[in-house]
């Protein structure tokens, strides 16, 4: 099974004054399929 994960574009205002900010919920969803034996995921940052 193929699985992605999508951070999608979003413009929210404060984020742009900040600057790029990683998507924290990433590491806990790609740590959760990797321990249930998947292997092939993909994440995308469209943000980047």
């Amino acid at each position: 099974m193929k699985i992605l994960m999508l951070q999608p574009n979003y413009h929210c205002g404060g984020a742009e004054i900040a600057g790029n900010w990683p998507p924290s919920w990433a590491p806990y969803i790609g740590g959760a399929i990797r321990a249930a034996g998947y292997t092939n995921y993909r994440f995308v940052d469209a943000i980047t």
